[in-house]
């Protein structure tokens, strides 16, 4: 969908909005790009990421250049790049809060923590987790439960990864009967459920391999 989008956009509408936050031009190649990365298809998507990042740049809106900058996180997250992704989520967020603008703060912020916590700076991984937390009681009574459960899981990662596995079950139990609803959240969540299970201060063989 977001291929056809971009193939029947006219050239001289790449900064048109049609009703988004952000251009088309740029909100279907974050689209795509995120998606593209998920699926590993990582070369795919280093194209609709620069393209995005140049025509947010010329913009000068805000919003569209946090937006951006989440795909180029995407990308390299999902590769284990780390130092780039961290890169992109701080500098995403900067433009975001120098701009006042709070939406995709939030999922930036999450994912900054988990980065964090790969890198192994726990300092940091910590202040973002707090972060992270109370971003999700911010939004807790805002529509789009995918993305909430989503922000939880990322974040329960980066407890987990900093040894509270405590703190990683009580961020995801809250969604855990919901999470079958959205399939591609749902696999995260068990992943995330097995993970738990497995870990030494509560290990349970059986219920991770169920999960």
């Amino acid at each position: 969908m977001t291929r056809r989008n971009l193939a029947a956009l006219p050239p001289d509408a790449i900064y048109e909005r049609f009703g988004e936050s952000a251009p088309v031009s740029v909100y279907d190649r974050v689209n795509l790009a995120v998606s593209l990365a998920h699926l590993g298809c990582f070369a795919e998507a280093i194209e609709p990421v620069e393209t995005a990042l140049q025509i947010a740049e010329r913009t000068g809106h805000a919003f569209t250049t946090g937006f951006a900058h989440w795909a180029a996180v995407n990308l390299h997250a999902q590769q284990g790049n780390w130092a780039p992704a961290l890169a992109h989520a701080e500098q995403g967020i900067a433009v975001l809060r120098a701009g006042n603008v709070d939406l995709n703060q939030g999922p930036q912020i999450v994912c900054s923590a988990w980065i964090y916590a790969h890198l192994g700076q726990t300092t940091d991984a910590a202040t973002r987790i707090q972060e992270g937390e109370q971003f999700l009681e911010r939004s807790a009574a805002s529509p789009g439960l995918a993305r909430s459960l989503g922000n939880r899981v990322t974040l329960a990662r980066a407890c987990l990864l900093l040894n509270r596995p405590e703190d990683a079950r009580r961020l995801v139990e809250p969604v855990s009967a919901i999470a079958h609803r959205f399939r591609g959240a749902h696999a995260h969540a068990l992943h995330l459920f097995g993970d738990l299970a497995t870990h030494p201060r509560h290990f349970a063989p059986a219920d991770g391999a169920r999960y």
